[in-house]
């Protein structure tokens, strides 16, 4: 019997690999990751410069990251398909709404087509601005294994932290408060 289980967990990991690695991505719930190759330790000791990018919004419109330079910037990787991303949309929505004109910018950066990922947006009533990586080259270049994963990265372009899986505002706000943004309190 405990041969019979070890043998059916062993064959559910080795499906959920599989699972993962033919759809490119995996979905996670919460976790911050502040190592990576390319990023190194993101925390205060290795300031790393977030790289510039040029993608087009879901409106046909081109975005660079460097043109948000002088913000901070919420930089969320996500699908209509995964769950997690769909849970921290609201919260995103929310920072969005309260901070929007102070300095925070969201761009949240869509793995699916336009017309899906618009759509969605129009659908649920959300307004952050989103760009569209379908060939994943932004995705390959920030390093993105999960969704969502989220970069936070301070005014002066500097990646402060990567955040995989959902995340709440209140998590969120905790995270930009590192990044060096004012946070109103309640």
């Amino acid at each position: 019997m405990k041969r019979r289980k070890i043998i059916a967990l062993a064959m559910a990991m080795t499906a959920t690999i599989l699972a993962q690695s033919v759809l490119g991505f995996a979905d996670a719930k919460a976790e911050t990751k502040s190592e990576s190759a390319i990023f190194g330790n993101v925390g205060n000791k290795g300031a790393v410069k977030a790289k510039n990018f040029t993608l087009t919004d879901v409106n046909g419109k081109t975005i660079t990251l460097e043109s948000l330079k002088g913000k901070t910037v919420i930089l969320n990787f996500w699908a209509t398909w995964c769950p997690y991303c769909i849970e921290e949309m609201p919260d995103l929505q929310n920072l969005e709404k309260k901070y929007g004109k102070k300095g925070l910018a969201i761009l949240t950066v869509n793995v699916e087509d336009t017309e899906t990922a618009k759509a969605f947006l129009e659908e649920n009533g959300f307004t952050f601005r989103t760009a569209i990586d379908t060939d994943f080259n932004v995705s390959e270049m920030y390093e993105v294994e999960v969704l969502p994963t989220t970069f936070i990265i301070n005014k002066e372009g500097t990646i402060v932290n990567k955040l995989e899986g959902a995340h709440t505002e209140k998590e969120f706000l905790r995270h930009l408060k590192a990044a060096g943004f004012k946070v109103k309190k309640k």
